[in-house]
């Protein structure tokens, strides 16, 4: 076969294998930030506000402590919610993936201008066909360096790995800061006519409007001129320095001025999450060797990993980290003096430069990402694509060894990432396989809480959250999420304790404000309610949830105030009208409460009474709920419901002598009565341990 036509083939099936392993994916959820940055964010909804995002960094996130400037992310994300009409997960995937397939196309440039000087003019003789006769291998466009780049983009293409990324939508901050350094390179090495017009640093600049990683790109292109051009160049090693420094000084000047502007145009309120640069520090070298384990063997892939910071340089993990660094800082820099290993040595510089921005000293909430591998593992496809390429290039059976593990990964890789974009379906699936192989991790355990417990799971949700509180006793989310759970099973004891305590951990978290107004609604307390959520849209203008949440309340109030005056006039009319009392009764506002129960005192009926217990009861106001019943109790003294719900009144306050009367004549008038015999054990061992505990 003409080598063209294998190329053009090869191409083919690049393309096709990339669809078929990321054709399961597009309808995946979205997750973890994307909850913040894009469906709790009011500002991403209306594409009259891209102006704003270039000025206002609050626009990003409905969480003020994620308000970063990240301005070109929020606009793609303002379009796909504009093409997709909506929250429809499809657009985001879309754009996501053209993307990574343009990325794809960049790599390749790259990569053939990284292999085009590194590799033998002609190939060898035990592995592609002949060039064509008109094609000399000096001119050919399908030389044997073109056949690697497409290797080496074919191994990162369908790289299990970067399925964090993909499936991730917001991370695509991630996926377009790689594309425009990349981009910038691509631009710089193949037009060098224009490199007086300093174009590409235009590149640079869009990069770093989608996340700073982008910044690092001065020392790529520098590393770069340094070992691929200009090589034969004369003069010593100081003329020579100085001569790339002048070509890539600008780039260095504008990432520094970017740094800075980005750094002034962060939100006031955004924090980078990490406590101690020391203890970050000594923990990232252990981080970078996960990373490179993970290109070789990505099998324990995590969305949420659970690792904690190394408290002590002492610690042997800082010591072997650092060894390991050391290692492949000799590897690389003993590489790049060798021409045919030049792709290597800069793939190992790659994969060390790009991790700067999350594994130096800044420290980040998380200290190990696997969505961070995204940029890094760019260079390690060159690294283990040039040593499987000298491998080739050798006489004998050691030449077939790097088709069979290329024809051997290939599949393997294929069926992980396949698996990975199953994970990342929805939340059970994702959070899941978190607690699975991160344990350890307590926002795992509650975000898994959380699906749960929208699927009516109350009892293993329960148990997720115990476990995040127990891991991570001081996290807001988990006690605004177990402040829920606890309402919808009627503790409004245990409820407000955690609404309250989840403010105080977190005052700037709008969720907690956001949750505790919804409950303090359902307590019938609309007037503190709508205080809170005024609160948490001055703190967050951009959170979407505390809008809709104070219009449902005001709307309601409104509408309300009329429908209490409907039934009130209904009951002047005809005293006998039920259906208008318990109307007023399950209103549940002071106003209408009140005027059940003055028309109740003058016109008695079981039914509303027992409605009006239940209302108070699950108010919380349990005193209130033993004065309906006594009051019940002395029209209908003999109603096993009303004698019940005094019996479980009782047992809330703590008063469990005055509740064990009252559950026993619940049984006495109605035996099977399953709830009285519940209520009455909870009160006679309740008692007992009071008893025993007093003794």
């Amino acid at each position: 076969m003409k080598q063209s036509k294998l190329f053009l083939l090869s191409i083919i099936i690049l393309l096709i294998n990339i669809f078929l392993v990321y054709s399961n994916h597009f309808e995946n959820a979205f997750h973890f930030d994307d909850s913040h940055t894009i469906v709790n964010n009011f500002f991403i909804r209306d594409l009259g506000n891209i102006p704003r995002f270039f000025y206002d960094a609050t626009t990003f996130s409905s969480k003020p402590s994620n308000q970063t400037y990240r301005p070109l992310v929020s606009l793609t994300i303002a379009i796909d919610y504009w093409l997709g009409k909506g929250l429809k997960p499809f657009y985001f995937h879309l754009t996501n993936f053209l993307g990574f397939l343009f990325q794809l196309i960049m790599m390749f440039l790259f990569f053939r201008k990284i292999f085009e000087g590194c590799t033998p003019k002609t190939e060898p003789s035990t592995a592609l066909a002949p060039y064509e006769a008109d094609s000399p291998p000096s001119t050919s466009f399908h030389r044997f360096h073109d056949f690697a780049a497409l290797i080496a983009v074919w191994i990162y293409a369908i790289h299990p790995v970067n399925a964090e990324t993909i499936n991730y939508i917001i991370s695509r901050s991630d996926l377009f800061s790689t594309i425009f350094v990349l981009v910038g390179l691509n631009y710089f090495i193949y037009f060098p006519a224009q490199r007086k017009y300093h174009i590409h640093l235009l590149f640079l600049i869009i990069g770093a409007l989608f996340k700073l990683s982008a910044l690092v790109y001065p020392l790529l292109l520098f590393l770069f001129l340094a070992f691929f051009e200009n090589t034969d160049s004369k003069g010593n090693l100081f003329e020579r320095f100085f001569s790339l420094f002048k070509l890539t000084v600008p780039s260095f000047l504008t990432s520094g001025a970017l740094f800075y502007f980005v750094q002034s145009m962060n939100s006031k309120t955004w924090v980078p999450g990490g406590q101690s640069k020391l203890l970050y520090l000594f923990t990232q070298p252990s981080a970078v060797a996960h990373y490179f384990r993970s290109f070789f063997a990505p099998l324990w892939l995590s969305a949420d990993t659970d690792w904690g910071l190394i408290t002590s340089a002492g610690d042997i993990k800082v010591f072997l980290g650092v060894q390991f660094l050391l290692l492949l800082t000799v590897c690389s820099y003993l590489m790049l003096k060798k021409n045919d290993l030049k792709p290597s040595g800069y793939g190992i510089a790659w994969f060390l430069i790009a991790l700067l921005p999350s594994s130096s000293i800044v420290p980040l909430a998380e200290v190990l990402n696997d969505h961070r591998m995204f940029f890094p593992i760019v260079g390690m496809t060159l690294f283990v694509v040039c040593l499987g390429m000298k491998m080739f290039l050798k006489p004998g059976i050691l030449s077939k060894i790097p088709i069979l593990i290329f024809l051997l990964v290939i599949p393997i890789f294929s069926w992980c990432t396949i698996e990975r974009n199953k994970v990342w379906h929805d939340a059970e699936s994702l959070w899941t396989d978190v607690t699975l192989k991160s344990p350890g991790n307590g926002r795992g355990w509650m975000n898994l809480g959380v699906e749960l417990m929208s699927k009516g799971k109350y009892p293993l949700a329960e148990n997720c959250f115990n476990k995040a509180l127990e891991l991570a006793p001081f996290y807001s989310v988990a006690h605004v999420n177990m402040g829920v759970l606890k309402s919808a099973l009627n503790d409004y004891k245990s409820a407000e304790l955690h609404f309250k305590k989840a403010m105080e951990l977190d005052p700037a978290n709008p969720d907690s404000m956001i949750f505790y107004a919804r409950f303090l609604c359902k307590k019938g307390k609309s007037a503190e309610a709508e205080t809170l959520l005024e609160k948490a849209i001055f703190i967050a203008p951009a959170d979407i949830d505390a809008r809709t949440t104070l219009e449902d309340i005001r709307n309601k109030g409104t509408n309300l105030t009329k429908e209490i005056a409907e039934a009130k006039e209904n009951l002047l009319k005809n005293v006998s009208d039920t259906k208008s009392l318990k109307k007023l009764i399950n209103f549940g506002t002071v106003e209408s409460l009140q005027i059940a129960e003055s028309h109740l005192a003058s016109y008695p009926d079981s039914d509303c009474f027992l409605s009006l217990s239940l209302i108070y009861f699950n108010k919380g106001d349990y005193q209130k709920s033993v004065e309906v019943c006594q009051n019940c109790l002395q029209q209908f003294p003999e109603f096993p419901e009303i004698c019940n719900n005094l019996c479980a009144a009782y047992n809330s306050l703590g008063e469990f002598e005055k509740a064990i009367p009252f559950g026993e004549k619940a049984l006495k008038i109605k035996p099977d009565f399953s709830l009285a015999k519940n209520n009455l054990n909870w009160a006679i061992s309740s008692l007992k341990k009071k008893t025993d505990k007093g003794k």
